[in-house]
């Protein structure tokens, strides 16, 4: 009898050792596998979190640039004058002229050529006048200080008759540019 409960204990010690190894083989060792291809999941998980963070960060301070861009366009939008104020600037241009003892004998609006793409358009402005050279330095000064934006472009001198203050003959062109508002184009939504 004490061989049978010793041969009986032995078997009951294999049996619970093969329940453990098919145990081991089906649902611990299974479980190891799916615990070391979690870790690798959340190390990627992780990097991504990661990446994204740096963008978000990157993303709030792209938005301010932007932010702080757009208030600068606004803040210069003011020296461009808008079409309706070109009649007004001629006229400013004209009194320049005049408070500068230039003799005007045409001042008008020429072409518009438009550059889309750089949001902005130059618009020329015909002038012709006669001064002497001191007061075709002041009328320039003048121009210059003008609240728009107004550049002399191109100007032909040419001087009329031979003295110590000769009469200067000029005629040319002026530009100012005005801004051009871009049709905002609608956000592509990404399918996710």
């Amino acid at each position: 009898m004490r061989q049978e409960l010793k041969q009986s204990i032995l078997a009951g010690i294999l049996l619970m050792a093969a329940i453990l190894s098919v145990n081991y083989y089906f649902y611990v060792r299974e479980s190891k596998q799916e615990l070391v291809r979690l870790r690798a999941e959340l190390s990627r998980v992780d990097k991504q979190k990661a990446k994204f963070l740096s963008l978000l960060r990157n993303k709030r301070r792209l938005l301010e640039q932007k932010r702080q861009l757009e208030e600068e366009i606004e803040r210069l939008k003011v020296y461009l004058p808008k079409t309706e104020d070109l009649p007004g600037l001629i006229r400013a241009i004209a009194n320049l002229a005049s408070l500068s003892g230039v003799e005007v004998s045409r001042v008008e609006l020429g072409r518009e050529i438009s550059h889309p793409d750089k949001h902005y358009a130059a618009i020329n402005i015909k002038i012709s006048f006669s001064s002497n050279y001191e007061e075709l330095m002041n009328f320039l000064k003048k121009v210059d200080a003008l609240d728009r934006l107004v550049c002399p472009y191109s100007l032909d001198v040419v001087a009329k008759g031979i003295s110590e203050d000769p009469k200067l003959q000029v005629s040319g062109l002026l530009q100012t540019y005005r801004y051009i508002e871009t049709a905002k184009r609608p956000k592509k939504r990404r399918k996710r």
